[in-house]
């Protein structure tokens, strides 16, 4: 006998989309608007990290270690040759993310110099590893990564909630205040301050509650200012490949799309395209100078047709850029291997003064 999957109920589907808005606002507001009892939300808002629906991790800002470049790696590997290049990547101490799947091999390393990206590129083929892909290395400011692994909007649009809170969610933090500039080398209190949030998630038994000491709640005065300062983000990150379908809706397959921008395109008229005529709401948006990356999560319908007629994206992406290059992969085989581990970037001990 087949085993029916089970399905998302509407309040776990509202305490995702909660967990997702990452609003700095008052529990009680939030509650409010989400139209949750407390007690309902805790309980299920436990479950989503146990199970790995969502994780909890903390994103600084690059230029805090005085990188203020980032490197994105699509790489489509040779089968024998899988092994070798994902083992090279995750022992690359600039290396914050890995994913690996079948046929598709993503990185993401932040870097202090655009030299330093090509040599690893050139490694790549030096070894042989690899029958294609591609390098995206962008100098980091407020519009050159305006998306970085936000997964509310997909959220919003999977369940059919209109508007959202704070998306999208860049890469850059505190240069989006007023009067913000990028900080000089951290003080040893500093680095002491970013040390203790990064290593509150690094290992498995703080990842499953945001009220543990995995999550924002509870912090030292010194540490809640950093984050006050935009210079070290919290952020709820989704899972599709391990949440249950919601009404026959699942998110399970993640595209990256990249292409070289046609002359006078605009970014940001892409995105607002994306999001608005499209219903493509990209967790990643890379513009570089010379080639766009999009990065989005999909899904089947269960058969359930749209609500309302949506513009193609494809054509949409043609209109602004050219050279177009797609990679797939599966969600159940698409996993991490190196899951957003900033703290690997302390490498130089720290004094640990009072908080």
């Amino acid at each position: 006998m087949k085993k029916i999957a089970r399905s998302l109920t509407e309040q776990e589907a509202r305490v995702v989309g909660l967990l997702l808005e990452d609003s700095s606002g008052g529990e009680r507001d939030r509650l409010r608007r989400w139209q949750l009892p407390r007690s309902t939300y805790h309980h299920i808002r436990r479950k989503a990290y146990a199970e790995g629906w969502v994780h909890a991790r903390y994103i600084p800002d690059p230029r805090l270690f005085g990188l203020h470049w980032i490197s994105f790696l699509l790489v489509r590997p040779f089968a024998d040759w899988r092994g070798a290049l994902a083992e090279a990547l995750s022992r690359d101490p600039r290396a914050v993310h890995l994913a690996v799947g079948p046929t598709l091999v993503f990185s993401i390393h932040w870097e202090a110099s655009e030299a330093a990206a090509g040599r690893r590129w050139a490694m790549i083929e030096k070894a042989g590893w690899a029958a294609g892909g591609l390098q995206l290395t962008v100098e980091l400011t407020a519009r050159s990564v305006p998306v970085y692994f936000d997964y509310e909007g997909l959220w919003a649009n999977l369940t059919d909630r209109p508007g959202t809170s704070g998306y999208p969610r860049g890469l850059v933090g505190g240069a989006a205040s007023p009067g913000s500039s990028p900080p000089g080398p951290m003080t040893p209190h500093q680095r002491w301050a970013v040390r203790y949030l990064l290593e509150r998630v690094a290992t498995s038994s703080t990842r499953t509650d945001p009220g543990s000491p995995g999550g924002p709640f509870g912090l030292p005065f010194s540490v809640r200012r950093l984050m006050a300062q935009g210079w070290v983000a919290h952020r709820s990150m989704l899972d599709p490949s391990s949440i249950p379908p919601y009404q026959g809706r699942i998110a399970n397959r993640t595209y990256f799309v990249a292409g070289t921008p046609r002359p006078g395109a605009q970014p940001e008229r892409l995105f607002q395209q994306l999001a608005g005529e499209c219903r493509v709401y990209p967790f990643l948006f890379v513009a570089g100078a010379d080639r766009w990356l999009i990065g989005a999560a999909g899904g089947a319908r269960d058969g359930t047709p749209p609500t309302a007629p949506r513009r193609p994206v494809l054509p949409t992406i043609g209109e602004a850029c050219q050279g177009i290059e797609i990679f797939e992969a599966d969600g159940s085989s698409f996993r991490p291997q190196v899951d957003h581990r900033y703290e690997r970037l302390l490498t130089e001990a720290s004094s640990e003064p009072e908080p």
